[in-house]
């Protein structure tokens, strides 16, 4: 009876002790925070995303899909956004910052416009990676934001 106590606990451990580092084959995103939540025009929309990766394999391609829930399905897209370059690394564990400009062509930041109607825009985003052996990461997903005529 006790061998048996002792071996349920010895698993136990080892599967509690093998789970702490928190990170998975899969990339983990982790979304820090937004820069804000109500834009007018020329204003920047800045995502601080965190990431873990336990097999270090290069990061590969960042998807954003912006879903309007005023605007016509035309304006919610997926977008491809370059990944900024990190070492790759066992159990790589890191940040970086995406961010848009609302309605300015030509300007710092890629652009996001809003939809023909003359109504204010509110939108999510939905943010997932994959890295170079083909993992897809968990998507993440922003708090609504208004986009203001």
């Amino acid at each position: 009876m006790n061998a048996k106590i002792l071996i349920v606990f010895l698993i136990t451990l080892i599967v509690v002790a093998c789970s702490k580092t928190g990170f998975s084959n899969n990339p983990q995103l982790s979304l820090q925070n937004v820069s804000s939540t109500s834009l007018h025009q020329g204003d920047v929309l800045t995502f601080n995303i965190q990431f873990t990766d336990k097999n270090g394999t290069a990061l590969d391609t960042m998807w954003i899909q912006r879903v309007s829930k005023i605007c016509p399905a035309d304006v919610s897209s997926i977008i491809y956004y370059p990944i900024p370059a990190f070492t790759a690394t066992s159990y790589l564990k890191g940040t970086f910052s995406v961010s848009y400009i609302y309605n300015v062509v030509n300007g710092p930041y890629p652009f996001i416009g809003t939809c023909s109607t003359p109504k204010n825009d509110t939108s999510y985003f939905k943010i997932w990676i994959n890295d170079a052996a083909g993992h897809k990461s968990d998507t993440i997903t922003s708090p609504n934001i208004a986009f203001l005529k």
